[in-house]
């Protein structure tokens, strides 16, 4: 399994990355050019980026950062809250880097679970730090929705309960871990 870091974004950060993303969309697909620029230019210019734990209430976007090529696999959005002893991490989106959504499915499903699993890895010891913890990831399609539901199923719940969280899955969109 591949190692990911959680890293903050910046504006020259989000730039670097911007550029990068681009190149490699040049190199393949014209058609997906200007929805990797939205969704930069939206992240610039809501300055949508920072310390995540500070930045209650508001969407933050961070970059999940390959610890072997060094390179951003994907870009998650993520919803911190925080009140009193109680906090709330939502996992709203991942988008991946154009070398990673160009893999063969096969591929692709692996680098897709690997990335969402270190991602939820990082909320999880984020709510770990509060009495209340809850971590809230929201499955927009289909593949995102059947990864929470294997989750769901094949998890050892008595496990998850022996480190500190309580797992349920709600609806088809929601998968929700709270603190115990």
């Amino acid at each position: 399994m591949q190692s990911y870091d959680l890293q903050e974004l910046n504006a020259h950060k989000i730039s670097a990355v911007q550029s990068a993303w681009i190149e490699e969309l040049e190199k393949n697909s014209d058609s997906l050019i200007q929805l990797s620029s939205s969704l930069f230019e939206i992240i610039i210019s809501q300055k949508n980026y920072g310390v995540l734990t500070k930045r209650h209430n508001k969407d933050t976007y961070m970059a999940v950062v390959n610890n072997d090529t060094g390179e951003t696999d994907a870009i998650v959005h993520i919803v911190f809250s925080k009140l009193g002893s109680s906090s709330m991490c939502k996992i709203m989106d991942i988008y991946h880097a154009p070398h990673v959504s160009n893999l063969e499915d096969e591929m692709y499903n692996k680098k897709y679970y690997e990335i969402f699993l270190s991602v939820l890895a990082n909320m999880l010891q984020i709510n770990q730090t509060t009495k209340y913890g809850v971590t809230k990831i929201y499955a927009r399609d289909d593949i995102s929705q059947k990864t929470i539901q294997a989750i769901d199923s094949d998890s050892n719940k008595s496990l998850l309960k022996e480190i500190g969280f309580e797992m349920n899955l709600l609806g088809r969109q929601w998968l929700e871990f709270k603190t115990i």
